[in-house]
């Protein structure tokens, strides 16, 4: 469930979408977690978000068992397990650099803004990714097909298995629907939108003030965060051929405490 500059292996992916508010204005959090292993070369992360103003949650970085608390009681969608600092630097057209726990995260508003700061000294030089053709197609690809998203690049290398989420905050273009980003390729190649491919995550979603199906009991001491729902509906996707595409449900679809299956097949 996302997409890599170079090889790698991906594996135990937990993410969840969270609608709530701020000043009376709508604000949506995703967190992402997965335990990566990069193949050759330092790698980063493509992950999109379809809004505006993306910042990192801090807050999440103290968690040890955010996401596997919030996502263990998901249905799976298959009976067959598929086996698959705080210092900010600030650049031109709204990119900005920060250490984020295990990663060194790049945030950029605009895709077209991502090549202009990978090879920055502001990135580790065992995280940094250098610009070849192959990522240039990769920007060329979000550029086409997300041209108004926001985007995290986390960067890391070798082995990297954090206790805590990757978990931003943004300004949603819709606020009636909550989106995961769901493409995924490992390979250092643009991914092939809605292409069968085996897939094997979990996926959860909150509401604010709606009591779903699934109650989350945290171990982390998080209740009452604002990034952290009381609540989920969601599923395990661990379909052998889903769509490589991501997960965007309408509010209303998840309100109704869809879960599962019925969840799955609401999907847009």
């Amino acid at each position: 469930m996302c997409v890599t500059s170079n090889p790698a292996k991906i594996r135990n992916t937990r993410t969840y979408a969270y609608a709530t508010s701020r000043d009376g204005q709508p604000l949506h959090v995703c967190g992402y977690q997965n335990q990566a292993e990069t193949v050759s070369a330092p790698n980063c992360m493509f992950l999109n978000f379809a809004g505006r103003n993306l910042a990192l949650v801090r807050e999440a970085l103290g968690t040890k068992s955010l996401m596997l608390d919030m996502t263990k009681s998901l249905y799976a969608l298959e009976p067959v397990v598929v086996t698959r600092g705080m210092s900010k630097s600030l650049f031109g057209g709204g990119v900005s650099v920060e250490d984020y726990g295990d990663y060194t995260v790049v945030l950029s508003q605009h895709p077209a803004d991502i090549l202009s700061v990978l090879e920055s000294e502001e990135i580790p030089i065992e995280r940094r990714v250098y610009r070849t053709p192959l990522l240039e197609e990769m920007v060329n690809f979000y550029m086409a097909y997300y041209p108004h998203d926001t985007f995290v690049l986390a960067c890391f290398n070798g082995a990297v298995k954090p206790s805590h989420p990757i978990t931003v905050s943004y300004t949603p273009r819709n606020p009636d629907v909550l989106t995961v980003p769901g493409l995924d390729a490992h390979d250092g190649f643009a991914p092939q939108p809605n292409a069968p491919l085996a897939r094997d995550f979990y996926v959860a979603f909150g509401i604010e003030g709606v009591k779903l199906p699934h109650e989350v009991h945290y171990h982390d001491d998080v209740a009452g965060s604002f990034w952290a729902p009381s609540s989920v509906a969601g599923f395990r996707d661990n379909r052998y051929a889903g769509p490589n595409r991501d997960y965007v449900v309408r509010l209303d679809d998840v309100a109704a405490g869809c879960t599962g299956f019925e969840l799955a097949d609401a999907l847009i």
